[in-house]
């Protein structure tokens, strides 16, 4: 068996409410119905809606969640906001050494 055939690996994402979480799961539905060898994983804020929805979701599959540093970006003054730019450049960095250690087939980012 080939390497590609053999790494059956989706990384899917999506932002953090619940209105980009919806749309992956339509995706992973679709994907496995195509093909029932692939396994999923998504990759979202470590604290964020996603993992409760996608563990209550009717999936054919299981998906495994990893949550990453991610912060709100606020359209409005907050102290909050002085954090943002370190937890953008730590999440991106998360996120990457989670693919280096995943290697997954494909990426499919909502």
């Amino acid at each position: 068996m080939s390497k590609a055939r053999a790494n059956r690996l989706i990384v899917v994402s999506g932002g953090g409410s619940s209105g980009h979480v919806y749309p992956v799961l339509e995706v992973v539905r679709a994907l496995h119905d195509l093909d029932e060898t692939l396994r999923f994983v998504y990759i979202g804020q470590r604290n964020g809606v996603e993992r409760s929805i996608l563990q209550s979701a009717d999936l054919p599959v299981v998906v495994r969640v990893y949550g990453i540093t991610a912060e709100t970006l606020r359209r409005y003054w907050d102290w909050r906001s002085i954090w943002l730019p370190f937890a953008v450049i730590g999440g991106a960095f998360e996120a990457v050494q989670l693919l280096i250690r995943l290697r997954p087939a494909a990426v499919r980012i909502r």
